[in-house]
């Protein structure tokens, strides 16, 4: 099932003729991204019926696997030639999907930055990542980062977590901004230390 997420953006941006040329998304590292990299393809090139494989075999997609190890400059320098020189189709975009982005080298970076500036017409980037802190500023400044990990339902959780436990209600709002700052931290892991630095003392480190 596609990230709620994706699909709102997705289909507010295409309603809207606002689609952006490179995109990054944030997954968890144990997510199976791949039906929501195929909902993404379907939506903006309007395809109603295609599996993963036959999305494989599109002449318009070019997929990197980074998640089995580093993507060198040369086998991503390959790709990009292959997409510059490819045809246009009508009503399509190109894509170019990388996934583990984080696991390029940074002569791969350097390209791909290069790349990123002037991308080729009607093309789309995209990149993800389950390690964004890992991704160059310089390539996360030039996407639209979009969140797409597994929807948690952490409020439910943390309300079970209070009956089974019974935490005492001044301790409550506490628990709660440290279970959404745990569940955010891959993305902004700063606040989650600045919050035990500033909240952890003598009176409630046994919580």
């Amino acid at each position: 099932m596609i990230n709620a997420n994706l699909s709102k953006v997705l289909e507010n941006s295409i309603k809207n003729n606002k689609l952006q040329q490179v995109y990054l998304l944030f997954s968890r590292s144990n997510q199976d991204i791949d039906l929501d990299i195929l909902e993404f393809v379907r939506l903006v090139n309007d395809e109603k019926q295609i599996s993963w494989h036959q999305c494989l075999q599109k002449e318009y997609c070019f997929i990197i696997d980074g998640s089995q190890g580093e993507i060198s400059k040369e086998n991503l320098q390959e790709f990009l030639n292959r997409v510059s020189k490819s045809s246009l189709f009508a009503n399509k975009y190109k894509f170019l999907i990388i996934k583990c982005v984080e696991n390029i080298t940074l002569k791969a970076a350097n390209s791909i930055l290069k790349f990123l500036e002037n991308p080729p017409f009607n093309t789309i980037i995209l990149l993800h990542t389950i390690k964004p802190q890992n991704v160059l500023k310089t390539i996360k400044s030039r996407c639209f980062i979009i969140d797409i990990r597994d929807d948690f339902n952490a409020v439910a959780s943390v309300e079970s977590f209070f009956i089974t436990y019974k935490i005492d209600v001044s301790k409550q709002k506490q628990f709660r901004e440290l279970a959404d700052l745990i569940y955010n931290s891959p993305a902004n892991l700063f606040n989650l230390i600045l919050f035990y630095i500033q909240q952890l003392n003598i009176e409630n480190y046994k919580n």
